[in-house]
């Protein structure tokens, strides 16, 4: 099957406490219910969840949202973790 732009996978993978979601496609407020389909298919157990991004040499980009919710990542301190651009790369 081929892959196609606008196409949105997520793949889940288990081993011992730590479940992996491997997103495939763009993240968006159209896809976001198949991530949170997938976290809540996981359930309790295993403890850790990750996204494996860096392994396949790709990496996560959130672009800036409004300024009420770009408060949020600040006072959380998630700038210093998580990559935020004001546009889209490229």
């Amino acid at each position: 099957m081929r892959f196609l732009p606008g196409d949105f996978e997520v793949l889940t993978s288990t081993s011992g406490d730590t479940a992996t979601l491997t997103l495939r496609g763009e993240l968006d407020m159209a896809t976001v219910d198949a991530v949170e389909q997938a976290i809540a298919a996981v359930g309790d157990e295993p403890r850790r969840l990750v996204t494996r991004l860096r392994e396949a040499g790709r990496e996560l980009v959130l672009v800036r949202g409004p300024r009420a919710v770009h408060r949020l990542f600040e006072v959380m301190q998630l700038e210093s973790v998580l990559q935020i651009v004001d546009a889209p790369p490229g």
